[in-house]
């Protein structure tokens, strides 16, 4: 139990109220207990300035309980009727904040003030109302969302959500409406999920805070901790000596943390991309490739269709347009090779056979199309990426990132996350290197693999031995 006494210090209860209330700092510090180094201060800052808030911290470094304990807390005590929310993918991380939430408020003596009378009905596993009305409630990323009407809104580990659509419609609008916060906080999962969305608008102050940084407060692994007293920089050089790419993600914040021995490594990549070009539908004279892995199952984890369309000039491969789609029919398949046909009057389309069958590629073959089947048995995989390598490797291909295009800025980000989960590891049984991908699809890097087949590129002589794993 935290006792009054050793809260107020001998300060007088009233004036130390006041202050509080002016200060969450005094109340994080002094109430709960905890200890706040300068970039909690910098949260605290952040809070009293602006509205939507997205903010990207390391595992361990607080970021759950500074948002989602310590601020709602400090609303609910001194700011009665205030509604807060905590959000999260998964409906048991929104009750374990809940749970610390409640705990918090048991064990001291001046946060038990806002116990309820009744207990019982007062508080449920997703709701708690205290004895000046102030209420905090639980819910996770999903319509259920749009009953509430929060002051606060605090989005934990936004990396993770499955369903960006929903938060965008559903959670957002809640605080919009009113005029309320949301804090939107998380460990980067890739460069294209959920968090990496909400610190690209504009409208989000956004922020990313590395465990490690130089005296410019830039990321460095050579410079200090942010939080020397919890996470000594020698600690966390041990935790970067174990995995540096895990410890890239979790610790320094950097989406674009690549695999061991990546396939792809993110240097090459970014070479290939082009901040002025944007999807478009017409080309600079040169000839056109399709590039299409078809998928017909349906399901949140089911793989997608893709469609990539390049155009190969002056020894250049660029990117025209992709698009992916999950669960459509085949008919609508066909119907949409149909018009982007129309659309770039391609050369030459490759496409994946193995998920549709020859019956369907048969099809569109007589209707005059230049199909050509590709194989996705292991070696023709193998073959597939080590051409695709080549080209990013030597800078021929040109990936469209101009931020003036949406839909270009979305699929490099979603490319690049698949590209970059490719490692080159070596098999414990065979002693045989392997091609891997840690991603949770692969579809638009074999889409454009095969694009780039199309355009019969001719890639640089690699090792033989490499196999291509699913």
């Amino acid at each position: 139990m935290r006792t009054k006494k050793e809260i107020l210090n001998g300060e007088n209860e009233q004036a130390f109220h006041v202050s509080c209330f002016f200060n969450f700092e005094k109340f994080y510090t002094r109430v709960l207990g905890m200890e706040v180094q300068p970039f909690h201060r910098e949260w605290i800052d952040i809070l009293k300035k602006h509205k939507k808030i997205a903010i990207a911290a390391p595992v361990g470094f607080g970021k759950t309980y500074f948002f989602g304990v310590g601020y709602p807390l400090w609303l609910s005590y001194y700011k009665p009727k205030n509604e807060s929310l905590i959000i999260s993918n998964a409906l048991k991380m929104s009750a374990d904040i809940m749970e610390e939430i409640k705990i918090t408020i048991e064990s001291n003596e001046i946060l038990k003030e806002l116990l309820p009378s009744d207990m019982k009905t007062s508080w449920t596993k997703s709701k708690m109302v205290m004895s000046n009305l102030s209420v905090i409630k639980l819910s996770t990323n999903s319509s259920n969302v749009r009953g509430n009407h929060p002051n606060y809104e605090f989005a934990d580990e936004i990396a993770i959500y499955e369903d960006p659509e929903v938060f965008w419609r559903d959670v957002v609008s809640r605080v919009d409406n009113k005029k309320g916060t949301i804090a939107c906080v998380s460990t980067p999962s890739d460069v294209d999920d959920l968090l990496a969305q909400v610190m690209n608008k504009p409208s989000f102050f956004s922020k990313f805070y590395p465990a490690l940084i130089d005296k410019n407060s830039k990321p460095d692994i050579d410079g200090e901790s942010i939080w020397e007293s919890r996470f000594p920089k020698e600690f966390l050089l041990e935790i970067r000596n174990d995995s540096p790419s895990d410890f890239e993600k979790n610790y320094m914040v950097n989406p674009k943390a690549e695999s061991e021995s990546p396939f792809f490594p993110y240097a090459s990549i970014e070479d290939c991309y082009d901040i002025n070009r944007g999807f478009t539908q017409a080309n600079e004279g040169g000839k056109v490739y399709f590039g299409i892995d078809l998928a017909y199952s349906n399901g949140p984890r089911a793989d997608y269709t893709v469609f990539t369309v390049v155009e190969y000039i002056a020894n250049k491969v660029i990117i025209l347009h992709m698009e992916r789609h999950r669960g459509m029919p085949l008919d609508l398949q066909k119907t949409r090779i149909r018009e982007l046909r129309h659309i770039y009057n391609p050369l030459r389309i490759v496409m994946d056979e193995s998920n549709i069958g020859q019956e369907f590629v048969q099809g569109l073959r007589s209707e005059g199309m230049p199909i050509e089947a590709q194989s996705f048995q292991s070696l023709a995989r193998r073959k597939l990426l080590i051409d695709l390598k080549s080209v990013i490797d030597n800078k021929m291909l040109v990936i469209p990132k101009n931020k003036e295009s949406p839909m270009a800025m979305k699929y490099s980000d979603l490319l690049t996350t698949e590209l970059i989960k490719f490692s080159d590891v070596k098999s414990k049984l065979t002693s045989n290197r392997t091609l891997k991908t840690s991603a949770a699809h692969d579809d638009l890097v074999f889409s454009l693999a095969m694009a780039c087949k199309g355009a019969q590129i001719v890639a640089i002589p690699f090792v033989d031995h490499v196999a291509v794993g699913n």
